[in-house]
């Protein structure tokens, strides 16, 4: 039986130029970090997101993990890089608006498994501060008070494809993995949940267009309820 709905934004509740919203916001931050030359501002900030993303869990939370490569690199404090940064999301991100808009009927989804009863989870890659996190949810149309938990840069301590990813989303509302059933887009980044042993609904077919199973199903989002009818009662 299910107990939790993990959902992936990006391609799942959210249609956006996601290549084109990364390079904005990045090329901004870089800015903002390092004024006097963005090319190293943007080096120094993929390295540290790269360190950060690379273990399977960091000691500490994604958000310390990476303030302190910023830290070493720009020799600024991590409170003050913390601060620049979120200056920077509240001047950046109403002009990043435009890029996206809902998906069709997926927000409707979210609600129903809310009103269900079940825990809602955004499982998206945790490498943004909380509050983007939820004003992109705001823009798919998904109101916060039908959610249980979002991944973001200082509640995580790992990213997708890990394992320890999928793990952590469901202890973060008390439920077991195979509890859980996570909702994406991407085979790569989403379908390592069935190693975490939870089941796994793919917005369209994987590569090779395998043949659905009790634990792996494919098909619009709109159609989530009635695909998993049996497992959601």
């Amino acid at each position: 039986m299910i107990r939790a709905v993990l959902f992936d934004l990006d391609g799942t509740l959210l249609d956006i130029d996601v290549d084109n919203f990364i390079e904005t916001y990045t090329r901004s931050l870089a800015a903002k970090l390092v004024p006097e030359d963005q090319e190293r501002g943007l080096a120094v900030l993929a390295g540290s997101t790269y360190a950060m993303l690379a273990p399977e869990v960091n000691e500490d939370s994604n958000q310390v993990c990476l303030l302190r490569k910023l830290s070493d690199a720009l020799d600024r404090s991590p409170a003050d890089l913390w601060r620049s940064i979120h200056q920077l999301s509240k001047e950046i991100l109403p002009g990043l608006r435009e890029m996206a808009k809902p998906i069709t009927g997926a927000a409707q989804v979210v609600r129903e498994i809310h009103e269900r009863g079940l825990k809602v989870v955004v499982a998206t890659m945790p490498i943004y501060p909380r509050d983007v996190m939820l004003e992109r949810l705001r823009w798919a149309g998904v109101r916060t008070d039908w959610v249980d938990h979002v991944a973001c840069l200082e509640a995580n301590r790992s990213a997708k494809p890990h394992r320890s990813y999928f793990l952590e989303m469901a202890d973060a509302v008390g439920a077991s993995a195979e509890e859980c059933l996570m909702v994406g887009d991407d085979e790569d980044q989403d379908m390592p949940a069935l190693d975490a042993g939870m089941a796994v609904h793919l917005v369209q077919p994987p590569r090779g267009r395998p043949e659905p199973t009790a634990r792996l199903r494919f098909g619009d989002i709109g159609q989530l309820g009635a695909i998993w009818a049996d497992a959601l009662a």
